[in-house]
């Protein structure tokens, strides 16, 4: 974990500085527009709170749709990045995590959304600690969408009657969570069969190696035995090399 917060820091501390360098400024923006999730809740929250629930769908949905730019822009001009994927995942569970928990108290039923993010943030951070590097699917890219929109209306329909909307989407989201989630877990699954399977055929070389080790030694004791029914005479350094073996 340490080195993976080490990792973050040291490639935010290259993104600033890449910001002054006119020819490589363009390649930080998904990460600048992935970054400003991490400060929406700040923006959100409190106009949630001061009843500015019109404002509060405006920019939930304006922040969504960095979600939706940062991937595109990245893979128009190829400057896609381990880091720029995993700082996307960690501000999409920071930004709807933030936004779900006021919502809470007016719209119950997004708990189950709630939880749903809770095990597929789970279960890739797990795959992250395993050494599995889980990446963003388009059926999460997909779910996480929704997922905003679905926030975005929860919000408005404290203003406006779309109580049975809310509903719907909140009930397909769940079903796109479920997905997600089993999606991510067969992924991780997959790469630990891979992982077993390498360290098996490696296991298998190194078997082979030693099994040819072995092969060559008794080739030389023959070798050795041959000479010695022959009475041929050879060099002290031979029979103590051989003898050894």
């Amino acid at each position: 974990m340490k080195e993976k917060l080490n990792y973050f820091k040291e490639n935010i501390k290259l993104l600033f500085k890449e910001l002054g360098k006119k020819e490589t400024r363009i390649k930080q923006i998904p990460n600048l527009l992935t970054l400003s999730r991490l400060i929406s809740p700040l923006i959100i929250i409190p106009l949630a709170l001061s009843g500015n629930l019109l404002l509060v769908g405006v920019f939930t949905c304006l922040f969504g749709l960095t979600d939706l730019f940062d991937g595109i822009i990245a893979r128009k001009y190829n400057v896609t990045s381990e880091f720029g994927r995993l700082l996307d995942a960690c501000t999409d569970k920071v930004f709807a995590f933030s936004l779900i928990l006021p919502l809470l108290f007016t719209n119950p039923i997004l708990i189950i959304n709630l939880i749903l993010e809770g095990v597929i943030s789970f279960v890739n951070v797990k795959s992250n600690i395993n050494g599995n590097k889980p990446k963003t699917i388009f059926l999460g890219k997909i779910k996480t969408t929704l997922l905003f929109i679905l926030l975005s209306l929860s919000y408005l329909s404290s203003i406006i009657n779309i109580s049975n909307l809310v509903i719907v989407l909140a009930n397909i989201t769940s079903l796109l969570q479920i997905g997600c989630a089993v999606e991510y877990k067969k992924i991780d699954i997959k790469e630990e069969v891979k992982k077993e399977n390498n360290v098996g055929i490696a296991e298998s070389n190194d078997k082979l190696k030693e099994l040819a080790k072995e092969k060559k030694k008794l080739e030389d004791l023959k070798e050795y035995v041959i000479k010695c029914k022959e009475n041929k005479v050879f060099d002290e350094k031979e029979k103590t090399k051989v003898l050894k073996k």
